[in-house]
């Protein structure tokens, strides 16, 4: 599909407004895929092996969520 976005803002390129779209179409597909239970599980142990390997590395976690801090 082919289609005109209007108002972009000067300074923006066409290559960037291209990767933005394509971050739009991988959430998109991967919504699609993340409703079947089995992928959204092997997704999930994957992400948790990775991470724990970039901790135990010294690394910092990619897909661990931040811990909320509670206020008091």
């Amino acid at each position: 599909m082919d289609c005109l976005i209007k108002g972009i803002p000067n300074g923006i390129t066409e290559a960037q407004v291209r990767e933005w779209c394509s971050v739009l179409v991988e959430r998109f597909e991967n919504q699609k895929v993340n409703q079947i239970e089995a992928v959204k599980t092997a997704v999930t142990t994957a992400q948790i092996n990775i991470d724990n390997f970039r901790k135990a590395n010294t690394l910092a976690a990619k897909f661990e969520k931040p811990k909320e801090v509670e206020e008091k």
